[in-house]
């Protein structure tokens, strides 16, 4: 007879199947999930052992769960979304997981000096940028390329090439095929962005308070 310690503690019995175990792992499993107090607990302790949790749920989940849906709907112009990914562990304005901004920009580096040109032009930038479309639940890398004309770095996607990004003097601007996307802040925090509709751009805008938080949406 061995004994193992893992999740639950126990042992087998050598040649002889261990169908035995399962209700006793199942219970013992349940008991672990059921000590965790809170979806914000990520350590926490059961009978002098102490677990860690991967994921935001106290139930098992076999793999990511994503999805978008449209609370509010104000004609064709104004629509209030409701994003969750189950592997996003911050705190958006609905609790963990959960986001209203369809874009999101992240910064894998710090800002760095590069120099463009025969004329040695040089900014303050990133070497790269991600974009989270949560609409499509898809993240693109977005690297330098060059400035454009009024000398603004200009981010290129290499996997989709309708989309640039511009850094501007408040922030980013997210292009398709030069038509003006999102605005977003120096942190990347989505300010606004525009849909089509009948040919026609609309136009929703967020509003934050001091702490950041999301106050409006116009």
């Amino acid at each position: 007879k061995k004994g193992y310690k893992g999740i639950s503690q126990g042992g087998v019995t050598l040649d002889s199947l261990n169908d035995y175990l399962k209700d006793n792992l199942t219970l013992s499993f349940q008991k672990i999930l059921d000590a965790r107090k809170s979806d914000d607990d990520y350590l926490w302790e059961v009978d002098g052992e102490t677990y860690i949790a991967q994921s935001i749920s106290r139930k098992r989940k076999d793999g990511p769960l994503t999805f978008g849906v449209i609370d509010a709907e104000i004609g064709q112009s104004l629509q209030l979304w409701r994003f969750y990914n189950s592997f996003d562990d911050r705190r958006g304005a609905l609790g963990v997981g959960w986001h209203l901004q369809p874009f999101e920009i992240r910064f894998p580096s710090m800002l760095q000096k590069f120099s463009f040109g025969l004329n040695k032009i040089s900014v303050q930038t990133y070497s790269g940028i991600f974009l989270l479309e949560r609409i499509t639940n898809r993240e693109l890398y977005f690297e330098i390329k060059s400035l454009n004309s009024r000398e603004e770095p200009v981010f290129v996607s290499s996997v989709d090439k309708r989309y640039s990004l511009i850094q501007v003097s408040t922030g980013f601007q997210l292009m398709s095929s030069n038509q003006l996307i999102a605005v977003f802040d120096k942190m990347g925090v989505l300010m606004s962005y525009k849909t089509v509709s009948n040919g026609i751009f609309d136009e929703t805008k967020f509003m934050y308070d001091s702490n950041g938080l999301l106050k409006q949406l116009s």
